[in-house]
């Protein structure tokens, strides 16, 4: 029999937060998981909110740069922020090589066969435990499997027992040397006894194609240690929260994710994984080949462990089914702008421009990297006298920069103007001044299946859009017209699509404004109905309050400061 007893010495440093006062609460328990603070995570918001209207428990759970720490936003949503030492990053041969300095005292350090110090120690316990984890993993994964009904993703054959039992011989061995190099830090621990013992804790598609050939050159824990360390942080504290559904954002915390619903399995509970792709992880821009292929190797691992799976367009759906041979296509829920409170003050994006009403304004939201073609627009300009264009930025960057040498060099100067962020669920009234939208991304296999947030957000406006002719969007424009489209990266055909834009600006404000369905269909009250049918499914029903007409609408995301506890 393999023997499962943990390890003492570790678990007596841990230093998890304590979740334990919801013992009562008999609701379902869904946590919302994403590898960053979750409280700049809009699509995770959103889903949060809207999962807790349906009269669910929602615990958002993210990472913190800083120590773990716990929040309650309004309306009851508890946030937890997982601090991750880095642990599995620091630890092996290569790690101490890496930090080899110059001189005798530090080879020694690098070298020496104990640890002197308790952090030390769990660097080292790192590997061990995500090898322990592992094994476990497949365990459960295999009484999951055998327990749950057939989930989108073929389920892979379970290694033999007897290959299990021994890597799980060799790990005690290893356990034990472990705990021979910690030798001195029981007596430093006698020594320090009643103190605190803790402490402070774009790629080149040929070389993509040789990584996905040659997968051992992009093993996803060697080329990202740091989500290992991501896993051994955030594993205690979902355990501790003991949720029905795990909703895991993004490919990074899959494995997190699953590694908790095979251990739960071990114990005799069946918890749901949701996997929810915000983009096409081969299809990523500004990653260098050998990462992508490292995060296409850990979602190729664990999407077999998914009972639903979610994404942000139909046709990254259908080339995940395709990829993946799933059984089903994958659910699509649009990065779509909640609803906003019609009480609450918001600025106009013209009256931050100090534009004129009667002057045209095209208005650019989201983030600026050159891939993002916001250079297309500004370069359109000089043949659109008298327009201005308005960029939402979050912060200066040196693309920004660019923007205003690039406006320099046409005379375009006085027509540029950047305006900064506000609430996400503010912005369709923050744009509601401007004359049109604009989206000019440039050709890249995300950007091609995209149907971006600033395209729902500008129907939420009322503005027509122009769209570069990256497919997904085009299509939208062309076949619902709603503005028009224009060569990707071509300021030439930008002016032009402008323009014809500009010329019929009365009947398409006009179609969009008349067509309550058509901004339904773009609205996040439209994605909550389809979010309510897949947690109704996927949990065998929901409360009575999920079913109430003002259950899908969200109006707030987070409480203003001093609303917050």
């Amino acid at each position: 029999m393999i023997d499962e007893r943990t390890d003492t010495m570790h678990k007596a440093d841990e230093t998890a937060p304590d979740h334990t006062e919801h013992a009562g609460d008999s609701r379902p328990h869904v946590v919302m998981m994403s590898a960053n603070t979750v409280v700049v995570d809009a699509r995770v918001l959103k889903y949060a909110r809207t999962v807790a209207q349906f009269g669910v428990r929602v615990t958002a759970v993210g990472l913190s740069s800083g120590r773990s720490s716990r929040d309650l936003l309004f309306q009851n949503l508890d946030v937890v922020q997982v601090a991750v030492p880095a642990r599995y990053r620091g630890a092996g041969l290569r790690a101490r090589l890496r930090r080899l300095g110059h001189g005798f005292a530090e080879i020694y350090r690098a070298i020496r066969p104990w640890y002197v110090t308790q952090e030390e120690y769990r660097v080292g316990l790192a590997p061990w435990q995500r090898a322990t984890r592992a094994i476990r993993s497949v365990r459960g994964r295999t009484q999951r499997d055998h327990d749950r009904p057939a989930g989108p993703a073929p389920q892979r054959p379970a290694p033999p027992g007897a290959l299990l039992k021994l890597s799980w011989r060799y790990r005690k061995v290893q356990r034990y040397v472990l705990a021979a190099m910690a030798t001195p830090l029981r007596f430093t621990s006698r020594r320090r006894r009643g103190k605190d013992r803790t402490s402070s804790l774009r790629g080149n598609g040929n070389r993509l194609a040789l990584y996905q050939r040659f997968p051992r050159l992009a093993r996803w824990r060697d080329v990202a240690p740091e989500i290992v360390d991501q896993e051994l942080a955030i594993g205690p504290v979902l355990d501790s929260l003991r949720p029905d559904v795990v909703h895991v954002h993004d490919v990074y915390l899959l494995g997190a994710a699953a590694q908790h619903a095979h251990r739960a399995a071990l114990d005799g509970r069946m918890v749901k994984v949701v996997y929810d792709a915000h983009e096409y992880v081969l299809g990523l821009a500004n990653v260098k080949p050998r990462r992508v292929a490292a995060m296409r190797a850990l979602e190729q691992e664990y999407l077999g462990d998914t009972d639903k799976i979610i994404t942000v367009s139909p046709q990254i759906a259908e080339v995940l089914r395709t990829d993946y041979h799933l059984r089903e296509t994958p659910d699509v829920v649009l990065n779509a702008t909640v609803a906003g409170d019609p009480e609450a003050e918001v600025p106009s994006v013209r009256d931050l421009a100090e534009v004129p009403e009667d002057v045209p304004l095209l208005v650019y939201g989201g983030g600026v990297v050159y891939e993002r073609g916001v250079h297309t627009v500004v370069g359109a300009l000089p043949q659109l006298p008298g327009v201005h264009l308005v960029v939402v930025v979050k912060r200066a960057n040196t693309a920004t920069v660019a923007l205003e040498h690039l406006a320099e060099d046409l005379a375009v100067r006085d027509r540029l103007h950047f305006a900064p962020y506000v609430d996400a669920e503010s912005v369709p009234r923050y744009f509601r001044s401007a004359t049109v939208g604009v989206s000019p991304l440039l050709h890249a296999p995300n950007h091609d299946m995209a149907i971006t947030n600033k395209f729902c957000e500008y129907l939420a406006a009322g503005i027509p859009i122009v769209t570069s002719d990256t497919q997904a969007q085009a299509e939208l424009v062309r076949d619902l017209d709603l503005g028009a489209v224009h060569r990707a990266d071509d300021a030439d055909d930008c002016a032009r699509a402008l323009r014809e834009v500009l010329d019929r600006l009365p009947e398409l404000r006009k179609r969009i404004a008349d067509d309550d369905k058509l901004r339904h269909r773009f609205s996040w009250a439209a994605q909550a109905e389809k979010v309510r049918e897949i947690y109704a499914e996927l949990m065998g029903g929901l409360p009575d309050q999920a079913w109430r007409p003002e259950a899908t609408v969200v109006r707030q995301l987070l409480a203003p400061a001093e609303e917050t506890p």
